[in-house]
């Protein structure tokens, strides 16, 4: 029997500049947006809200917003990503209300910008806008944090580890089982990597083991393939395991 191991370590519906605005508001929620490209809302220059909420947005950069220097109310919650990344809000100038709550979003170190530039510029984090990971400060309201809460020295928590399939199956000598791993991708340091007997594993045809290169997707989800006849196999992540196994026949 062999044990196999996941680790993780430390255009839909695009927008464009023909947006339409109405009175200096831009309503774009629960419209199933995956991407907004860079310069989205170049030449809008009168927009004071928008809503992008309940999209499907996992990617975000400060190009998205050039030329909303007069936006004064930004929503971003209700979309995929579990983080903001440095400078963001770069072209916001005149930003006085942010809403980000997702499902996932993770406070730890990373958001610790966010907290100093929003007392420095004034801007107020709505109160819907809570902690989902890591547990112990789930429920908290963001605005309330301290930086010393912060923290990326913790045991790594990852708002999603899935590893397909997860139950035992049976399937016949020579026959062919992939595993699909996915997690979620906080920053660049995270990585997806497989493990037999303490090893990482790569492709050999000459076995009939096969390791896909791990993909990145939406900017917050990384996917990875494993193929291999006919073993017992696991996918492990600290104290978290999935477990399916493989009768040879």
């Amino acid at each position: 029997m062999n044990t196999y191991y996941a680790a993780a370590t430390t255009m839909l519906h695009c927008v464009d500049g023909a947006l339409g605005v109405m009175r200096g508001v831009g309503d774009l929620r629960n419209n199933l947006i995956g991407t907004v490209e860079h310069g989205a809302f170049r030449g809008l220059v009168a927009l004071r809200r928008l809503d992008l909420s309940n999209n499907r947005i996992g990617c975000l950069s400060p190009e998205m917003f050039v030329d909303l220097g007069n936006l004064s109310k930004l929503n971003l919650s209700g979309n995929i990503f579990s983080s903001l990344p440095v400078g963001l809000f770069t072209h916001l100038l005149s930003l006085e209300v942010l809403h980000f709550s997702t499902e996932s979003l993770f406070c730890d170190c990373q958001l610790e910008w966010l907290l100093l530039w929003a007392r420095a510029n004034g801007v107020l984090l709505g109160n819907d806008t809570l902690c989902v990971h890591p547990t112990h400060l789930r429920g908290l309201e963001v605005h309330n944090l301290r930086e010393t809460q912060l923290r990326c020295d913790e045991p790594l928590e990852l708002p999603l580890f899935q590893l397909i399939p997860s139950q035992r199956q049976v399937v016949f000598r020579g026959d062919r089982l992939p595993l699909q791993c996915t997690v979620s991708y906080l920053d660049p340091s995270v990585t997806l990597l497989w493990h037999h007997n303490g090893h990482v594993v790569h492709s050999n045809e000459d076995r009939g083991v096969y390791v896909e290169d791990t993909l990145v997707h939406d900017c917050c989800l990384l996917t990875g393939t494993f193929a291999e006849r006919s073993w017992n196999v696991a996918g492990v992540l600290g104290d978290h395991k999935l477990t399916g196994t493989v009768a040879e026949s």
